[in-house]
């Protein structure tokens, strides 16, 4: 499990820093801020700790079947990423 939160929180942080100026994805990112709220950009690309609510599922749910204890370690796994992508981003500022 700590190994999929650090491989998880180092996709988002990648994710979030390809998406940045003068990055390969910058320029869909903006095509998709000038679309759709600011608010709903953070979980997609815009903040690395917004971004664990929305990039966990698929890794999670990947690697865990679905049963009622993963699903209840799932809010943990969440706040968890949350919290590493936040200071594996921060280093990168």
């Amino acid at each position: 499990m700590i190994e999929l939160i650090i491989l998880n929180a180092l996709y988002i942080v990648g994710f979030h820093l390809a998406t940045g100026e003068e990055m390969i994805l910058n320029k869909p990112a903006l095509w998709i801020e000038e679309r759709i709220p600011y608010w709903l950009t953070k979980p997609l690309f815009n903040c690395p700790t917004c971004m664990a609510s929305v990039h966990s599922i698929v890794p999670y749910f990947y690697m865990n079947d679905l049963t009622t204890h993963n699903l209840l370690i799932y809010p943990f796994y969440v706040c968890a990423l949350a919290g590493l992508s936040t200071i594996l981003a921060r280093q990168t500022e």
